[in-house]
């Protein structure tokens, strides 16, 4: 199994959506900074990056709908068509996780804007909004991996169907 066929069933999906960020974020609060201007930098910097965390909610929910388009069109004998059906149920349940994990970033990334920047709660807070930012992206990169299984099954469906339908045009044409 090579690197995009892991990705697209999920290989350590788990664990690379919360380690990656766990392991960036407690770098953060590890080493955060103490010049007040640079941290005053970052939590404007959280408020912008916010709109973009929100830009990728309605990506990630366009992307649903998608799938739904895709399954509507799908035709094909049962057991493809269910094949089918179980890959775009797993991507739209991923996509509604993916849609709720971008807007809890975006608010709590607009929200931390308030928290003076010299706190003691600051660094931590820093650490969370990197956590929810990197675990999204995270999770975005293995969704769009998944998706591109579920538009290959798609594809593979309407070649095999245009083939079929080739051949028994030029089937009855003979006859």
């Amino acid at each position: 199994m090579n690197f995009r066929e892991k990705m697209q069933s999920g290989y350590g999906r788990y664990i690379a959506s919360f380690l990656v960020p766990a392991l960036i974020s407690g770098f953060l609060v590890f080493y955060f900074p103490d010049d007040l201007e640079i941290i005053k930098n970052l939590f404007s910097g959280f408020q912008k990056v916010a709109f973009v965390t929100a830009a990728f909610a309605v990506t990630a929910y366009n992307l649903r709908t998608r799938v739904v388009d895709l399954v509507l069109k799908i035709e094909g004998n049962p057991s493809k068509v269910h094949e089918f059906g179980v890959i775009a149920r797993a991507c739209g349940i991923r996509l509604t996780n993916l849609v709720i994990l971008f807007i809890s970033a975006s608010v709590y990334l607009s929200v931390i804007t308030i928290i003076p920047e010299s706190s003691d709660i600051a660094p931590y807070a820093a650490g969370m909004a990197f956590f929810l930012l990197f675990s999204s992206a995270v999770s975005f990169v293995y969704i769009l991996f998944s998706f591109e299984r579920l538009e290959r099954f798609a594809l593979d469906e309407a070649e095999k169907k245009a083939a079929d339908a080739e051949a028994k045009r030029l089937f009855e044409k003979k006859q």
